[in-house]
């Protein structure tokens, strides 16, 4: 596969008005992506969605723009969660769906990311393809004129993705229920409280008046300790924070205590296997996934398939093999039965509505399983060497594996998304993992 000049594992990301993310590049976006969606006899339609950074403005008109001038259809639904635009290019049958977006990163950085009509996102292929016509075509438009310009609809998309959701539980599943939402300021803002007041008795909203220069600002799915008090002094059953394009969630318990990642997909796969829902008695996970998950579910007889770190390989392996759920230790869960991405606010009433079931508080249930020690941290680089020619590395690794033995994992992976490395030490002595871990950042930073 050629190399990646603009896209990373989650689409196009950077600094807002900076290239790749700047106006003149979002305006070829828009004609890259209209040229290679164009069909013979009909307009191309897109939809369009945003989070709230005051930037997206400014990328939504650039790349609708780009679409327009190439002669595409542009429905803009405004800000919404990015499972909604991947709902909305299904619902309307649009030739693909586009999402701006920095997700978790900061306030100043933006992005751009794309669905298909199935509500997927495009393949590595058809990302290098866009990618091409950005680098190298001219993308002329000069015969597409008069009335073969495009043109902008603005839609309001917020009760058919409220809708959609509902109709995936009963109406009153929730009922009786205090649930806690930490929205990040994000593109959850608009919708996750209306969706929940539906379905529960008493919802609490926080973080949910976006400035356009607040979102992920020591809130939300990126920082869930900062909600510990608000959940436990609220009397909430449980607490849920969304990152700021909503497409993934942390979950806490109902005295404010933050549940690992790796339990909440544990808990789901419970929860979907004793109600029939778990196609294959098979989840799908990642390399982050606790070992301990693997170990657990295999006991009650379910199994664990690993893929690549990132969202779309947990879809690929899913929709390869007709699995119905799967999910990453950082929050996405992918119910795929009822979409095709990661959806917090979806998995978030489907792990409330299976607490209730359950009777039992949520620090109980999570309480079934007892994770092995990780340390997961990061180190940023100037530029992402491969790891073999970083001087020191592969002695730094021989050492780590050895130390760790068969009971333990040392995994390294540069960030799809942002200049860092990520790292992960498990295994059962903490001090260890803390020794190899400080090791690794200063090798990795001194020749990264």
């Amino acid at each position: 596969m050629a190399e990646r000049k603009l896209f990373g594992t989650d689409g196009i990301r950077g600094l807002a008005n900076a290239y790749p993310l700047d106006v003149e590049t979002a305006v070829k976006t828009g004609k890259a992506a209209a040229k290679i969606f164009r069909r013979e006899e009909s307009r191309p339609v897109f939809v369009i969605a945003r989070d709230t950074r005051s930037s997206g403005v400014v990328l939504e008109a650039a790349i609708s723009a780009g679409l327009c001038a190439m002669g595409a259809e542009v429905r803009l639904i405004g800000v919404m969660p990015t499972p909604a635009a991947a709902v909305a290019a299904k619902m309307i049958d649009a030739d693909a769906g586009i999402v701006i977006t920095a997700s978790h990163n900061p306030p100043e950085d933006n992005g751009i990311k794309f669905f298909s009509n199935k509500g997927v996102k495009l393949p590595d292929e058809k990302e290098l393809e866009i990618e091409r016509l950005i680098l190298e075509d001219p993308l002329d438009t000069s015969h597409i004129t008069g009335a073969a310009v495009g043109k902008i609809v603005c839609e309001d998309f917020k009760p058919q993705f409220s809708e959609f959701i509902a109709l995936t539980t009963e109406r009153d599943s929730l009922k009786d229920m205090k649930v806690a939402l930490d929205c990040a300021n994000g593109a959850a803002s608009p919708v996750a409280g209306d969706i929940f007041k539906n379905l529960a008795s008493d919802v609490i909203v926080v973080n949910d008046a976006p400035s356009g220069t607040n979102i992920n600002k020591d809130c939300g799915a990126m920082y869930p300790e900062n909600s510990s008090k608000f959940v436990a002094e609220s009397e909430a059953d449980i607490g849920f924070t969304f990152d700021g394009d909503a497409d993934r969630l942390i979950t806490l318990d109902e005295n404010g205590s933050v549940v690992d990642g790796d339990i909440t997909i544990f808990l789901l796969a419970l929860y979907y296997k004793s109600k029939g829902w778990l196609k294959n008695d098979t989840v799908v996970v990642t390399q982050y996934t606790n070992l301990a998950v693997d170990a657990e579910l295999k006991k009650l007889g379910i199994s664990a398939v690993r893929v690549a770190n990132g969202d779309r390989y947990v879809i690929e392996e899913m929709l390869k093999n007709d699995y119905s759920l799967g999910g990453e230790k950082s929050g996405h869960i992918i119910l795929g039965n009822y979409n095709t991405t990661g959806d917090g606010i979806l998995a978030a009433v489907h792990f409330a509505r299976m607490v209730k079931e359950s009777g039992k508080p949520l620090s109980e249930l999570a309480g079934q399983i007892e994770l092995f020690p990780q340390v997961i941290d990061k180190v940023e680089v100037s530029e992402k060497r491969p790891f073999g020619e970083i001087s020191g590395f592969s002695e730094l690794k021989q050492r780590a594996e050895s130390r760790l033995g068969d009971n333990g994992r040392f995994y390294v992976r540069y960030s799809g998304t942002q200049n860092v490395c990520r790292i992960m030490v498990e295994g059962p002595d903490r001090q260890m993992l803390e020794e190899i871990n400080e090791e690794a950042k200063k090798v990795i930073a001194a020749g990264a």
